[in-house]
């Protein structure tokens, strides 16, 4: 999978430490109705790069947001645990589209320097089959001088 290099203001998901996701009881018209423990990733903002690690803005599934410092951004298909983010599986797919286009394109200019060069180099032959041989002209000995008279 294409490695995607973190910039502020990208979305990713956070995978909260168990003191982070407590369990909590859904209200529906003004009852308790199930326990939810929160399980699923929360939605962060990356706030700032660093060299090792990401800052993010964590939003809790209750809307309520807090801020986590020098977290591990996990790449590729490493498996995120707890503590750690991870990128948001449209980033990751966005990802491999652009890489893929990038390729295509780099393709695509290599073979077009390909056939210039080709039609140049067809040019030059043609044009050289064409053009008369010519041949280098031969100097001429200059004519011998009579002796002076004595």
């Amino acid at each position: 999978m294409t490695a995607v290099t973190p910039t502020v203001g990208r979305v990713v998901h956070y995978r909260p430490l168990d003191s982070e996701a407590p369990i909590t009881a859904l209200v529906v018209k003004g009852k308790p109705t199930v326990m939810v423990k929160h399980d699923q990733p929360f939605a962060a903002i990356v706030t700032c790069v660093n060299d090792d690690s990401v800052n993010l803005a964590v939003f809790h599934a209750n809307g309520d947001s807090f801020g986590k410092q020098n977290v591990t951004l996990v790449q590729d298909d490493v498996e995120p645990v707890a503590g750690q983010c991870h990128w948001y599986t449209n980033d990751l797919w966005r990802a491999a589209e652009i890489a893929a286009a990038k390729a295509e394109a780099e393709a695509a200019a290599k073979a077009a320097a390909d056939a210039k060069a080709a039609a140049e180099a067809a040019k030059i032959q043609a044009a050289a089959a064409v053009a008369p041989s010519v041949q280098p002209a031969t100097p001429v000995a200059p004519a011998p001088t009579p002796p002076a008279a004595a």
